[in-house]
């Protein structure tokens, strides 16, 4: 027994879409903006309060951000490599919470999700126009 399957519109989808590359170049752009925003935002909460008061600048100089290498990046990663980052972001038994990260996400939504925004407008002006 046999079963076939036809998606109906699929060649006129993949004449649109092309190579990839407005896929490719969108994902990137839009990822590498994302992240370099929030690197930026927890820097500027890792230089005092409501972050930690800085003693070093370790830790601010340590955030930094990375973008997914596969040819369509499906992701972005900000991050510290500072052992005690947690700590400040957190807290401990001893030690109230010092957040430089967290704010970011919570403050910034609308700053995010309009980054974020954009890559569907780019995709649907592009295609639209094929």
């Amino acid at each position: 027994m046999d079963a076939d399957i036809k998606i109906e519109g699929l060649d006129a989808l993949q004449t649109k879409i092309g190579d990839g590359k407005i896929i490719q170049d969108t994902a990137k752009d839009t990822l590498t903006k994302a992240a370099v925003f929030i690197t930026n935002q927890a820097k500027l909460n890792a230089t005092g309060r409501p972050g930690p008061n800085v003693q070093t600048g370790r830790l601010r100089k340590s955030i930094a951000w990375q973008i997914d290498g596969a040819a369509i990046p499906a992701w972005a990663k900000v991050k510290t490599n500072v052992v005690y980052a947690p700590f400040l972001e957190f807290g401990t038994s001893r030690m109230k919470a010092y957040p430089f990260f967290g704010p970011v996400l919570e403050q910034h939504q609308n700053e995010i999700s309009d980054i974020l925004g954009e890559a569907v407008n780019v995709l649907e002006n592009e295609w639209g126009r094929k």
